[in-house]
């Protein structure tokens, strides 16, 4: 399903849950400003999920729930300007994550408060991520264990 439309602000919770059968869903080039929780529930078969090119500021902390069969994950272009520690934990079959061109500053923790500015200390990839793209981004620190145990990561890109 590939949706161009300007008109578009945020996904819902549970919006798209009656669409079940997908596999390939791109949202790349509307105006989403927000992921809600549970925004792509529902879809147990999604592979690919293009959010590029929007104006996301903000991913509620489950908004990839039930995303297990997720591959691809593009969030490129956007106005991300913090993560939560373990929004990526439960997209088990994730390969690829691009991050690109945001304003990423630091990480949080939607359990306590925002810590570390500028650093990232330990986000969750899934163990059997390849891919990790987070060019042109405000970070300033990245600790050396940050990608520990991520036995299967092929290619890092930390442009600035």
């Amino acid at each position: 399903l590939n949706v161009r439309s300007k008109l578009l602000a945020s996904i819902e919770s549970y919006e798209l849950s009656y669409l079940t059968k997908l596999y390939e869903l791109k949202l790349k080039g509307c105006n989403l400003t927000i992921l809600n929780n549970y925004a792509f529930d529902g879809l147990i078969y999604l592979e690919l999920l293009d959010l590029s090119q929007n104006r996301i500021e903000l991913i509620m902390e489950n908004a990839f729930k039930q995303l297990e069969s997720l591959i691809f994950l593009y969030l490129d272009n956007n106005q991300l300007n913090k993560l939560d520690l373990e929004i990526f934990k439960d997209l088990l079959s994730l390969n690829l994550v691009d991050l690109t061109m945001n304003k990423i500053k630091y990480i949080t923790n939607y359990s306590s408060s925002r810590f570390k500015l500028r650093e990232i200390n330990s986000i969750t990839f899934p163990e059997n991520c390849r891919e990790i793209i987070i060019n042109n981004n405000q970070l300033f620190k990245i600790k050396d264990f940050y990608f520990k145990g991520l036995k299967n990561l092929e290619n890092l890109s930390l442009k600035f």
